[in-house]
């Protein structure tokens, strides 16, 4: 009798260990295939739920499984963005029934073909680090054509400043940039007279930047992409804190 108890038990927990509690919701656009052309960033945002009883503990991983020559591939997760070169998120802790950090998008997934055609397959799995069975992944495919330059969406061919997400933004806001080269360059906010608020130092020639504007009053801004102290492209964000 207490061997067969023992068994039930285990069998318990074994089942409680593998059950999965992650999943992906809120697929923003609605489709993982996306085409676009060569000279604008695409972008994918997806949210992950914990549907289970208890927080987990979770990290985003991403997997290339084929980048076309010059594409360039970044994540954020949870409100934090990472280099082109990392690959994997950090901790980020999801309350039953939550997804991480529903404030901002929780990851979004960027590729930036830098006018180059091509084709590329990436590949995102959040797991809880306590059981990495439970995970769940999802893949993106991106088809950079060539087609439907814009002339407003960029000062250059391979000057590049995405819209903010989210936007209306209430804690903080997302923005992706690319750039030929980096001397001196910076994302700046101002209001609508001009005035500067915030300014962000830039680093690489390609990336995404968190703009914080939890502590600005409700109105609408604009925040503007320079290099070598020269403004090249300048777009509206607009602050609610409702």
């Amino acid at each position: 009798m207490k061997k067969l108890l023992l068994l039930i038990t285990s069998a318990a927990i074994s089942f409680s260990i593998n059950a999965q509690s992650l999943q992906f919701v809120n697929l923003n656009p609605a489709s993982t295939s996306l085409t676009g052309p060569n000279n604008l960033m695409m972008q994918s945002y997806v949210q992950v739920q914990n549907t289970g009883a208890v927080t987990l503990s979770v990290k985003v991983t991403r997997t290339i499984n084929n980048l076309a020559n010059n594409h360039v591939s970044n994540f954020c997760f949870a409100g934090v963005c990472y280099p082109s070169g990392q690959s994997n998120s950090l901790t980020v802790n999801i309350d039953p029934g939550a997804v991480a950090d529903s404030e901002h998008v929780t990851l979004r997934a960027d590729l930036n073909p830098l006018n180059t055609n091509g084709i590329s397959d990436v590949t995102y799995c959040a797991y809880d680090i306590d059981n990495p069975s439970d995970s769940i992944c999802i893949s993106f495919h991106y088809n950079a054509d060539g087609v439907g330059v814009s002339v407003n969406e960029l000062s250059g061919n391979s000057k590049f400043l995405s819209n903010a997400y989210p936007n209306p933004a209430n804690k903080s806001s997302f923005v992706s940039y690319n750039l030929p080269s980096v001397v001196n360059a910076q994302l700046v906010i101002s209001n609508m007279l001009g005035s500067e608020l915030k300014r962000f130092q830039l680093t690489e020639k390609t990336g995404s930047v968190e703009l914080p504007v939890s502590t600005l009053p409700e109105g609408v801004y604009y925040y503007t992409l320079t290099n070598d102290s020269k403004p090249l492209i300048s777009k509206r964000l607009m602050v609610s804190h409702n």
